[in-house]
């Protein structure tokens, strides 16, 4: 085991708040994970890519290792699941699950001082949780995903129908203001 390894499982034997009592901190991680983040990413259309073990350990090395960091300075180390995406893909996660969402989620967990916003560097660790969700979805076996390529593939049928509609079946749409311009020569009157 490494000295990292040792520091973290040390780190995770420590008491944190949750509520009003103390519980060690890799009991209340845990739940976070497996009763709390899992679900609520399923519940709004996306899977993970990684077991509950996967993730748990992912998100404890990343917060021991960005406890006292800033937000922007924070570093995960991390191996993305997610290493493929269109940014139509981030668009309708984002959508899906924007700030709202995380927000309501978000008040559920705050009686966890280590993400609890009135905490020094709660909100970042919220921050640094969300973009770890994203890089950690398995979008291939997302229903989220059908969905954006359905309505993807939608929006391009129905413009390819417009074009013939508008082209009076002729191929790409024509410009209107050369189709004006034919009828009276292009001269004013």
């Amino acid at each position: 085991m490494s000295v990292l390894e040792n520091r973290i499982r040390l780190w995770l034997d420590e008491p944190v708040w949750w509520g009003a009592e103390q519980v060690p901190r890799k009991i209340v991680l845990y739940r976070f994970v497996k009763e709390g983040l899992v679900p609520f990413i399923q519940s709004n259309g996306y899977a993970f890519g990684r077991s509950v073990p996967e993730l748990y350990t992912y998100i404890a090395t990343g917060l021991y290792t960005n406890y006292y960091r800033h937000g922007r300075l924070s570093v995960w180390t991390d191996a993305p699941y997610n290493t493929e995406p269109i940014p139509e893909d981030r668009i309708h996660f984002n959508d899906m699950i924007g700030f709202d969402r995380w927000s309501l989620f978000w008040s559920a967990w705050i009686d966890w001082s280590d993400v609890d916003p009135d905490f020094p560097k709660g909100r970042e660790r919220q921050l640094d949780i969300e973009e770890f969700v994203w890089r950690q979805l398995d979008l291939d076996n997302s229903p989220q995903t059908e969905v954006l390529y359905y309505r993807m593939h939608q929006e391009v049928d129905d413009d390819a129908g417009d074009d013939f509609v508008r082209g009076h079946g002729h191929g790409p749409r024509s410009d209107v203001y050369l189709e004006e311009a034919a009828g009276w020569g292009g001269y004013r009157r």
